[in-house]
């Protein structure tokens, strides 16, 4: 287990000062199935650099049309997105590319002394609305909704981001620490 916590460890540094808060966050939460075990997944692209003009902030995860995806940690729904067709398109902007999405803020402490943070997990290009509403309490495993391709996709697929203390992709880090080890 020590292996692989360092070896996760060194692939989520987005920043230096971002690694004592990786830590806490690796060791608060057990890595989870979006998928809750219903299919073998795929992942169809990773986090980072892309042969496209900008990175990847989150890691693209595949299972057939229409998977359950649930909640791979405790937390509050933040914000969802709703109303985009189930299939989307290249440049297609519904829900600011995410189409229909979940976010869930999953809080954690550092000690007495420093307060609460946030990591923002974000599930998105759902089929259709999302099965959770914004204020609702989620645990692993809660259905939050179904694999689609909302908003700007070329496919199928759970795009799985995390975002540490701010909801922006500005802020994401490797979520693969959130997955429990040999998913794909």
């Amino acid at each position: 287990m020590k292996e692989y916590i360092a070896k996760k460890l060194f692939l989520l540094i987005p920043t230096v000062l971002a690694v004592p808060l990786l830590v806490f966050a690796m060791m608060r939460f057990i890595p989870g199935d979006p998928f809750g075990a219903a299919c073998k997944i795929a992942m169809a692209q990773g986090y980072g650099d892309t042969p496209y003009e900008h990175p990847h902030h989150g890691i693209d995860l595949v299972c057939p049309f229409g998977t359950p995806e649930v909640s791979v940690a405790d937390g509050v729904v933040y914000r969802t997105n709703t109303g985009c067709p189930a299939y989307g398109a290249w440049l297609d902007m519904c829900g600011g590319g995410y189409g229909n999405f979940v976010m869930v803020d999953s809080t954690f402490q550092v000690g007495d002394q420093h307060g609460t943070h946030h990591l923002y997990i974000l599930y998105a290009h759902m089929k259709q609305d999302p099965s959770v509403q914004p204020g609702q309490a989620v645990q692993p495993g809660t259905l939050l909704g179904f694999e689609g391709s909302s908003g700007w996709s070329s496919g199928p697929h759970l795009h799985f981001e995390i975002d540490l203390e701010r909801p922006v992709t500005t802020a994401s880090t490797n979520p693969s620490f959130m997955l429990q080890p040999g998913l794909f």
